[in-house]
């Protein structure tokens, strides 16, 4: 029978006798998703659907008035929590709480709540034209003019761009060390910001002389730069960096002077293998299961060391 067979749809849905429907609305256990439904009103747009196809479905009618809603983000800093870090997703920039919006005409407010979820609804709107305005503490205000129509939800995400009125600056670097102190050859240059930095115009003012070909990466919102080079630096050899005063950040200001430091290398940037087992000697002898053997001058760090090595016929 239909009941028995786990093909024909929804087990939810097959005992019915009467018309029903289902609705994956939400996941909760995406945690980003988990605190907008926190959000009640969030939760009353998902109801207010239910209405929309149930008055559609069974009376043919349409609901007269329209909603407006959306979510406010920063937009450049990212969401730096752990179940936000997904790739291509659309809540990976920081949400914004304590947004306050305001609709006219009409005056109504609102504003997001403290979880982190950065939505706002405005619900049952006539149909027409309004005005959307988003202000908050230490971001610059936007406004959009957003249609509502009858029966529909009309969508309006705002990034609100973050109010940055002083020059960006270097708060912390590494390595930061005395003149007769070393650095080892293999160590990365960290640079911390004031203030998210513009990532293109931070690279092209780094500089290192003598000349390192190296990676840059970026970390806490563009507020940390990384410089890790390719290969180690050369043995007892004195380094200069120089960020020039061309870094700036997204308000478009310049650093006010350019920031140089130096650090001294070690006498050594290899590990030297001290022996190996089968030696040079042995290369003609047929082994049935080999063991390789060897012996290095310094401690390994054997995280991710197999894919590192490679045996060939």
């Amino acid at each position: 029978t239909a009941m028995d067979n786990w093909s024909d749809g929804y087990g939810v849905l097959r005992g019915l006798t009467i018309p029903g429907c289902i609705s994956e609305g939400s996941m909760h256990d995406y945690i980003p998703e988990t605190y907008r439904l926190m959000n009640s009103d969030y939760k009353w747009l998902e109801a207010w659907h239910f209405l929309k196809t149930f008055s559609t479905y069974f009376a043919g009618k349409e609901i007269p008035t329209g909603n407006i809603v959306g979510k406010i983000h920063d937009s450049h800093n990212k969401n730096e929590a752990s179940y936000a870090k997904i790739p291509n997703s659309h809540d990976i920039m920081l949400p914004l709480n304590k947004v306050k919006v305001t609709l006219n005409p009409g005056n109504k407010t609102y504003e997001t709540d403290n979880m982190d979820n950065g939505i706002y609804v405005f619900k049952d709107l006539l149909p027409g034209t309004y005005s959307v305005k988003f202000e908050a503490d230490v971001y610059y205000s936007k406004e959009f003019t957003v249609e509502v129509k009858q029966n529909m939800t009309s969508y309006q995400n705002v990034a609100l761009d973050k109010i940055r009125i002083t020059p960006p600056e270097v708060i912390s670097h590494s390595p930061n060390v005395a003149e007769d102190q070393i650095v080892l050859c293999s160590t990365p240059i960290v640079f911390d910001f004031n203030w998210d930095i513009d990532e293109e115009s931070a690279m092209n003012a780094f500089s290192i002389i003598p000349e390192v070909t190296g990676d840059f990466t970026f970390e806490d919102s563009s507020h940390r730069m990384i410089f890790t080079p390719r290969v180690p630096y050369n043995t007892s050899t004195r380094y200069t960096v120089t960020l020039d005063k061309s870094l700036k950040h997204p308000g478009n200001i310049c650093m006010e002077n350019d920031f140089v430091f130096s650090f001294f290398t070690a006498d050594r940037n290899r590990l030297a293998l001290i022996k190996g087992y089968p030696s040079v000697e042995h290369t003609q002898v047929n082994y049935e299961k080999p063991v390789f053997f060897f012996v290095f001058d310094r401690p390994l760090d054997v995280t991710g060391i197999k894919d590192a090595i490679n045996v060939y016929n």
